[in-house]
């Protein structure tokens, strides 16, 4: 029943982000200086092919720094929770570069990110990755994100793969 509840949210959030960018694709400025999005995430532990895995969400905040047509250089922000519907849940909150990439246009873009936090424990993580972002109007989505990411007193790295909608501002 707690999963319902915070699958619920998640539309009703997903469903707001959607209708603030349409109403921000009426504004004259180019819509991307704000990058806004929120996923779903497959944790994998020990390696790429265990079978032991979970469900897990993420949003995440770009903010740009400096951007020609070929490169986006921004500063990013993600909190992202390792499991919905299991009892140990542990959120992660991680900030550091993002950089990306237009390959076709400004339709897609390749994108790669470091960013550095703690989770709740107080311990340090560090994770990098990227993805590939499509974008229709102001509305964008990642198809495919691949995080690693380490933290620091445990053995093992953890590979998280996701996939996002998000907005453009």
């Amino acid at each position: 029943m707690k999963t319902l509840k915070t699958l619920t949210r998640i539309a009703i959030f997903t469903t707001l982000l959607l209708l603030f960018a349409v109403v921000a694709s009426a504004q004259d400025k180019k819509p991307d200086t704000l990058q806004l999005s929120v996923g779903f995430s497959n944790n994998q532990y020990d390696n790429l092919f265990s079978t032991e895995y979970t469900q897990g969400g993420a949003v995440k905040l770009s903010v740009k720094m400096a951007a020609n047509d070929r490169l986006r250089l921004a500063l990013a922000g993600q909190v992202d929770r390792n499991c919905l519907g299991c009892d140990f849940k542990q959120d992660t909150y991680a900030g550091g570069p993002e950089l990306d990439v237009n390959v076709i246009g400004k339709r897609v873009a390749l994108f790669g990110h470091a960013l550095f936090g703690l989770n709740d424990d107080k311990a340090f993580s560090r994770t990098y990755g990227g993805g590939v972002k499509v974008f229709v109007g102001n509305v964008f989505f990642v198809p495919g994100e691949i995080n690693y990411r380490r933290v620091e007193g445990q053995p093992e790295t953890v590979q998280l793969f996701l996939v996002r909608v998000g907005a453009r501002f």
